[in-house]
């Protein structure tokens, strides 16, 4: 997560259980460029519970990854700037943040926190991009085979 004021730390996580996916939507008190709460999703693709793609939508743009970096069984899922874009780690983390910038100046890790059930306001399902998260996981989960 990204090193941020305590009044700008991550406040919790709401969860949505769909039927061929997951999403858990990161939840902050205000995103630096708008000034308004700030909702992440993150959507897991699940089949045979087995985790089998991941996907995010950084700003307003969706992309899924089909490999990760893990923890445990965990997948790692770094939250960049004040304006929480999430990138999936895969393993390339120097890359992503050059190689001048050491994530533990820039970063803390969080390894635990409570899974609530909910879902975020409306405008957050589409957040100025082109298709709601609900569409784009759909699609992702058509292409996966995900009955």
């Amino acid at each position: 997560m990204p090193r941020e004021e305590p009044d700008c730390q991550l406040i919790d996580v709401l969860f949505e259980l769909r039927p061929r996916y997951m999403i858990l939507w990161y939840h902050w008190p205000n995103d630096d460029y708008t000034g308004k709460p700030d909702y992440e999703p993150v959507i897991l693709f699940l089949k045979a519970n087995q985790l089998v793609a991941i996907g995010i939508r950084p700003h307003t743009k969706y992309k899924h990854a089909l490999r990760w970096v893990t923890e445990g069984s965990r997948p790692v899922i770094i939250f960049t700037t004040a304006w929480h874009g999430p990138m999936i780690n895969h393993g390339r983390i120097r890359d992503a943040f050059a190689a001048c910038f050491s994530l533990s100046v820039i970063a803390e890790r969080i390894d635990d926190y409570s899974l609530i059930s909910g879902i975020p306001p409306p405008w957050y399902i589409t957040d100025d991009a082109n298709v709601s998260v609900y569409d784009y996981a759909d699609r992702i989960a058509r292409e996966l085979g995900i009955p």
